[in-house]
């Protein structure tokens, strides 16, 4: 396992920044840090470095879809597609991502990208620390009703990480479909990538 190196300072500007949130996501980036914690000791990975940007992953998750669309061209992020304009909300990884790097100095790669994309995942696929976040995430148990193959997925996220992602992005999809929604293409690029890798 390698251990990623995190300042007192971030680890303190973090929490105080969690501390703020309102108290419903605070309570939620608490269970998911839980949880992120719990299967990165399964998996071998950094429990404290984990543990951390799964707290961090929701700190922008209050914002409005306005401010999102403003913080997205304020930090020079990549245009905003059409499916994001009309679907702001799903920015706030994205933002939160570039926001704890600016104003917090989470600023390890790995870190970054897993709050980046813990919304739709990672169109290259992703990492297991990516994947943890991701997962735990959803895996918070109010989110049961939205996804009631939790207990599946939580099975198999223990034992097997990029199964999991490729089972929650393809069961998410047929769910999104189901409800006639649109489906952001990085979800679907995550899920294809996640295939392919597992057929080479």
């Amino acid at each position: 396992m390698t251990t990623i190196e995190i300042s007192d300072r971030v680890v303190d500007r973090i929490h105080r920044r969690i501390r703020r949130l309102p108290p419903g996501l605070q309570e939620h980036c608490q269970r998911v840090e839980q949880i992120a914690r719990d299967l990165a000791e399964r998996h071998g990975q950094d429990v404290e470095a984990i543990g951390l940007t799964a707290l961090a992953h929701d700190a922008t998750k209050h914002f409005s879809g306005v401010e999102n669309l403003l913080r997205m061209e304020e930090y020079d992020l990549p245009p905003v597609t059409a499916f994001e304009r009309r679907n702001p909300a799903i920015l706030h990884g994205m933002v939160g991502a570039e926001l704890l790097k600016r104003e917090d100095g989470l600023r390890h790669p790995q870190l970054y990208n897993a709050v980046y994309w813990h919304t739709t995942g990672d169109p290259s696929g992703g990492d297991e620390i990516a994947h943890i976040v991701f997962l735990a995430d959803k895996l918070d148990p109010v989110k049961v009703k939205r996804y009631p193959w939790q207990a599946e997925l939580k099975e198999l996220a223990e034992n097997d990480l990029p199964s999991a992602m490729t089972m929650f992005l393809t069961r998410n999809v047929v769910r999104m479909l189901d409800k006639g929604s649109a489906i952001h293409p990085a979800a679907i690029e995550a899920r294809n990538t996640l295939l392919l890798e597992a057929g080479s």
